[in-house]
């Protein structure tokens, strides 16, 4: 075989690689930049989220149970305004259960005059004002009563009645008193926020697929080393590996093997011919 026929074949070899890194590079590359677009989406709903109360719907009382027991592992309450429900994280966090506390003395004033609140729930209330309105206290008053709906009725329009004249409707609106331990526990909240979110984008925004990279990996899957850093995630990408594989190791082998046949023919010829000499 002529010494250009070799340099044939190893251009068709490289010109090989070439259109394989183009087509990885065509059937990954969008899902990796629709990946990192999912990511940023999530990541800026998350920061809307981030520190706002959600809007107010309207839900019915066995939804009411449901969010209800699952406050306290998310520290946060059920507060009803204007005939709507919503969960305000900031309850306990930044003291609004105090100023709930002076709202149950002025409506306990009022019910003394009116006496419309059964013995039940106004037992429940006064309980929960003398423990200072804790997080714990809330929730066992709200077991105690949440399987009877009508009490569960009660309850919400009493939590109104309280909450209307000591509370702002809006969590933006409120005035808050905080103490130094709570601002430390919501730096620590947006510090860990920021990082989680940082380590999201990092782990999905990335540029594996550019056509340095496609090269590489087509060089890698044609010579028989495998998978490196960066595999296909795509249905299409892998089948296209499976097939590029199938055509190229192949034709790999057989390239290496004509130039390992031509370079022991060589190193023969300037053996013999050191003999000879």
């Amino acid at each position: 075989m002529q010494w250009w026929a070799y340099l044939l074949m190893l251009a068709v070899y490289i010109v090989y690689l070439l259109i394989g890194a183009a087509v990885f590079q065509k059937l990954e590359q969008p899902f990796e930049e629709k990946r990192c677009d999912d990511a940023k989406s999530k990541v800026r709903e998350k920061k809307d989220e981030f520190g706002n109360e959600p809007n107010g719907s309207p839900i019915s009382h066995s939804e009411i149970n449901y969010a209800h027991r699952s406050l306290k592992t998310i520290l946060t309450i059920i507060s009803i305004v204007d005939g709507f429900v919503i969960q305000t994280q900031y309850f306990y966090i930044f003291g609004l259960n105090k100023k709930f506390c002076d709202g149950i003395d002025q409506w306990n004033k009022n019910e003394t005059l009116s006496n419309n609140t059964s013995e039940v729930i106004k037992k429940l209330i006064m309980e929960w004002k003398s423990y200072d309105c804790s997080q714990e206290r809330e929730d066992n008053a709200w077991k105690t009563i949440q399987n009877n709906k009508t009490q569960v009725q009660e309850y919400i329009k009493v939590w109104k009645a309280i909450a209307a004249p000591v509370l702002a409707k809006s969590f933006n609106d409120e005035l808050l008193s905080i103490k130094g331990e709570t601002v430390r526990k919501v730096m620590e909240r947006t510090a860990q926020f920021g990082i989680n979110n940082y380590l999201a984008l990092k782990k999905d925004c990335t540029d594996h697929w550019n056509f340095h990279n496609a090269f590489f990996f087509a060089g890698t899957v044609a010579t028989t080393i495998g998978y490196g850093n960066i595999s296909p995630s795509t249905n299409h990408g892998k089948l296209f590996c499976i097939t590029f594989t199938v055509i190229g190791i192949p034709y790999f082998a057989y390239m290496v093997g004509a130039l390992a046949e031509l370079i022991s023919y060589k190193i023969d010829d300037i053996v013999k011919t050191r003999l000879f000499e």
